[in-house]
Parts: structure tokens; C-alpha cells; sequence
């Protein structure tokens, strides 16, 4: 079978799942081509046939070498224009941008008699795209894969939670009807059963969770090569999202000095994560690295960190490959609901923070000991990927892959 994924940004969580997929689909025979913007990549899968667009304007802008601070600063403008100028069609920012992977996504379709498409949300031009090929190529399946939700998902601040929801219901209603399946994550169930239960999609959705289960390929330090203790974080920290400041405080109170928290990855909180480190000489900043040097850091690390979301349905996908690594997580719980700990509470070695009437001395001292007693605790791959089998890229495979020439068109 030919395969053809549209993901805007291979870079991203989103990107990282999607790659996961995509070489299990190689892996099973299908011929798999990708269209995603031109920038940067690390290295990238030989058997995938990989085809670039031009990424918007904005994109480039902020995404630019980091002395480009003046570029970067015209870029936070220009989105806050474009975000005002489009908050009719939101979260359509870029028609421009849609087009263009509209137009380079039917051209590998037409030279290279594609079977099926899928596009990855988040963002919404790769769903506007695969749609509109669907409906003038009718014998294409259509698979919109919503790795985050859109009208369970999140907005601009400045947008209530229930416009958000208004909105996304709409965009939904114009682009997943045509859909031969959708999938979307088990962490956005309720959402869609209390909002679009009578939808006419409703029917079509498959509900199937993060697919980062994977044996890792680094060979996986036994236990902490030096003196030092490394808690590892990695990852983008949207403050408004995932707040860092009360996991900070309690790592602030633990007396051990061979600690090390290792935060890598970008930020909206510089400054405050600046302060607690200049106040606290174990708390070490690093810059964004690439996803193979990434899985190295969490491969060598003691302990790793997660910082949860306050979004009940945007589960952390750095969770599952945390735990493909048998390592002891640290989790924090913003929200009584937050989506990794449903996980968490599953895997042998986690320990969750809860923010809700924190006691920082105390938790500090909880914490310690729990480090203490799991930092050379391993677990079995083989154990962990018969409990999270739903988060395996084999089980999207035989869900979504295998059985769709078995399914009835819609």
C-alpha cells in the first residue's frame, strides 16, 4: 500500500509520534512517503520517502538561528496580527500555507497513485488539505489522525475554553465526514462523547492513545556513572500549560547535593526558570537538542521528570518514552485529572506530585526518599509493553493500517 502522511512539524511531539508510525508501517512492507516543512531535521529514515513545503512565514521567523533576535521579535508580532486578523477562521491562521501543502500533497498523490492519506493534527492545514484531496479523489482513504484534540484541545489564551470548543466542533463538522476512520487519543474521549456523540462522524472515530512504546535503540546506562544524580526534564515548558514553578520549590527544599535537575528544551518562563537556577546551583539550564541526542541524555539520566499538563485531555507524550526506557519518572499534578497519571499510576517505578495543598518541606522529604529507593530500579521492556500495548505504533498499525481494507466506506 502507498501511504502518504501530512505533518506540518517532524520536529514536534506530533512529528515524533508520527515517525514511531511510519517506520512501523515500512516495517510491515507499505511504501510510505511524508510531506513536512523544510527546516532542519536530524537524521531521517531512509526508507521514508520525505517531500518538504515551505513553512509559513511566522514559522520561519521564530524558528531561525537563535541570534536572529530581531527576526525573532518581528515574528512574535507578525502572529499576534495574524492571530487577530484571523480569529474568524481560527485556527486556519495561514490560507496561503494550506494551499501550498494542498498543492504539493496532491501532486505526490497523482505521481505516485497514493492509497491512503493521513493527516496529523495539530495543525489544521494538513486536515483542510487531505480533505479537499479526498473529495476529488474519492477512492483515497481519508485518516485524520488527532494526536491532540481540536475541539478538546486548546487555543490562544485570549480565547475562552468554550469558544475553543464552539469553534473546533465547527471545523470538525466541515472536514471529518468525508473521513473513512479518525482516530483520535483515549484522553479525548469524554470530550467527544459529551460534545459530538449525534455527529454523523461520531461513528467513524477510533479511539487509540500515543504511539511511543518502542524498544529503545541506546544502550541504557544501569545506574549513574558518576557521583552526580541527574533528574532529567525534556521538553518545551508552555507556562501556561505545564507549570514548572511548584516542582521547582520542592526540589528547591531537598538536601541532597548530588542532585542535578537538568532541564532541556525551550520555554515561555525564562526568567523564572533563570532565577531558580541562579539560586540553586543543581538546577542547570541547557539549550533544545535534537531527538536522537534527547533519547541519549534519557538513556544516561537517574531519574527522569515530566511536567503535566492542566489540559485533562492533552496527555504528555514524552511519558511513553520515558517509560520505554524502564526508568523511575517524576510527575507532576497540576490537576486532579491530569492525563499522564492515569498511565503513570500503571508503570512500577513513578512518583506523582501533586500541586493541589502542596507542602513543599514535606513533599521534599517524601521525594528524596522516594529517589533513594528507586534510582537503580529497571524495568523489563518486555513488561512494560504488555501493559501499555494500546501505545505501541504496532497497534495503530493493525488498528488503522491492517484492517481498512476490511472496512466499509462511509
Amino acid at each position: 500500500m502507498n501511504i502518504l502522511l501530512l505533518v506540518t512539524e517532524l520536529n514536534s511531539a506530533n512529528g515524533i509520534c508520527t515517525q514511531s508510525v511510519m517506520r512501523e508501517m515500512v516495517s510491515r512492507g507499505h511504501t510510505v512517503y511524508c510531506l513536512t516543512n523544510h527546516e532542519k531535521h536530524g537524521d531521517l529514515d531512509k526508507a521514508i520517502r520525505y517531500c518538504y513545503v515551505k513553512p509559513r512565514l511566522v514559522y520561519r521567523l521564530l524558528n531561525g538561528s537563535d541570534d536572529r533576535k530581531i527576526a525573532k521579535t518581528i515574528g512574535l508580532l507578525l502572529n499576534k496580527v495574524k492571530l487577530a486578523i484571523s480569529y474568524p477562521t481560527w485556527p486556519l491562521i495561514s490560507p496561503l500555507y494550506a494551499r501550498r501543502i494542498y498543492r504539493a500533497a496532491k501532486a505526490i498523490c497523482q505521481e505516485n497513485h497514493i492509497d491512503m492519506i493521513i493527516p496529523i493534527y495539530t495543525q489544521i492545514d494538513t486536515l483542510i488539505a487531505a480533505n479537499r484531496i479526498k473529495k476529488e479523489m474519492p477512492d483515497i482513504r481519508y485518516i485524520p489522525y488527532f494526536l491532540d484534540s481540536l475541539s478538546g484541545g486548546y487555543g490562544p489564551k485570549r480565547f475562552s475554553k468554550e469558544w475553543v470548543i464552539r469553534r473546533g466542533i465547527k471545523w470538525e463538522e466541515k472536514l471529518l465526514p468525508s473521513a473513512d476512520k479518525i482516530v483520535m487519543m483515549e484522553s479525548s474521549r469524554p470530550h467527544y462523547e459529551k460534545y459530538c456523540s449525534e455527529k454523523s462522524y461520531f461513528s467513524k472515530i477510533i479511539f487509540s492513545d500515543l504511539p511511543l512504546i518502542s524498544q529503545p535503540k541506546e544502550l541504557i546506562a544501569p545506574k549513574q556513572a558518576s557521583d552526580i544524580i541527574e533528574l532529567l526534564y525534556i521538553g518545551s515548558i508552555p507556562a501556561h500549560i505545564r507549570n514548572p514553578e511548584p516542582f521547582l520549590k520542592v526540589f528547591q527544599q531537598t538536601k541532597n547535593e548530588r542532585y542535578r535537575l537538568s532541564i532541556v528544551g525551550t520555554s515561555t518562563c525564562g526568567e523564572v526558570l533563570s532565577e531558580y537556577a541562579e539560586s540553586d546551583s543543581r538546577i542547570v539550564l541547557c539549550d533544545p537538542i535534537s531527538h536522537d541526542e534527547a533519547m541519549k541524555r534519557v538513556a544516561d539520566a537517574a531519574i527522569l521528570v515530566n511536567l503535566g499538563n492542566n489540559i485533562k485531555e492533552m496527555t504528555p507524550s514524552k511519558i511513553f518514552e520515558y517509560m520505554s526506557y524502564g526508568k523511575p519518572i517524576i510527575s507532576t499534578m497540576p490537576i486532579p485529572e491530569e492525563p499522564s497519571a492515569s498511565y503513570l499510576r500503571q508503570y512500577p517505578s513513578s512518583y506523582l506530585l501533586e500541586y493541589k495543598d502542596i507542602d513543599y518541606e514535606v513533599e521534599a522529604v517524601k521525594m528524596e526518599e522516594w529517589i533513594d529507593k528507586s534510582i537503580d530500579k529497571r524495568i523489563d521492556f518486555s513488561s512494560i509493553e504488555t501493559l501499555f500495548l494500546r501505545n505501541t505504533p504496532a497497534h495503530f498499525c493493525d488498528a488503522v493500517i491492517e484492517g481498512s481494507d476490511n472496512c466499509e466506506d462511509s
